[in-house]
C-alpha cells in the first residue's frame, strides 16, 4: 500500500482509484511519447546542476560528498511523493468540476 492511499480523501467520488491516477501519473496510460521537458530552461537547469555535483564532488571528501548525496536523494523522494499526491488531489478536483459543469449543462 503506497502513502497515498493511507492520506487519500476521496473528493470526486468513485469514479477513479488513486492507484488508477497514480497509472497516469506514472505513464502507465500516457499520451507524452518522453516524460522529459525538451526545453531550453530544462535543459540550463540540468547543466547547471550537472556542472554544481562535479564542483561539490571536488571540493569535499568522499563521506561528506556521499552524505550529500544521499540527503539530496532523499529530498527528491519527498518531492516526488508530493508531486503523487498532488497529482491525484488535482486531477480528481478536475474530474469533479468537469461532471459538476456537464450535469448543469
Amino acid at each position: 500500500m503506497s502513502y497515498l492511499e493511507f492520506k487519500y480523501t476521496n473528493t470526486g467520488g468513485n469514479i477513479m482509484k488513486p492507484s488508477q491516477i497514480l497509472s497516469l501519473y506514472n505513464g502507465e496510460y500516457s499520451f507524452v511519447d518522453n516524460s522529459r521537458p525538451n526545453s531550453h530552461r530544462y535543459h540550463k537547469v540540468v547543466s547547471k546542476s550537472s556542472a554544481l555535483q562535479a564542483e561539490l564532488k571536488s571540493l569535499v571528501d568522499k563521506n561528506i560528498y556521499d552524505l550529500i548525496d544521499k540527503e539530496l536523494e532523499y529530498q527528491n523522494e519527498i518531492a516526488s511523493i508530493e508531486m503523487e499526491y498532488a497529482y491525484v488531489g488535482g486531477f480528481s478536483f478536475a474530474i469533479s468540476l468537469f461532471l459538476e459543469a456537464i450535469a448543469n449543462g
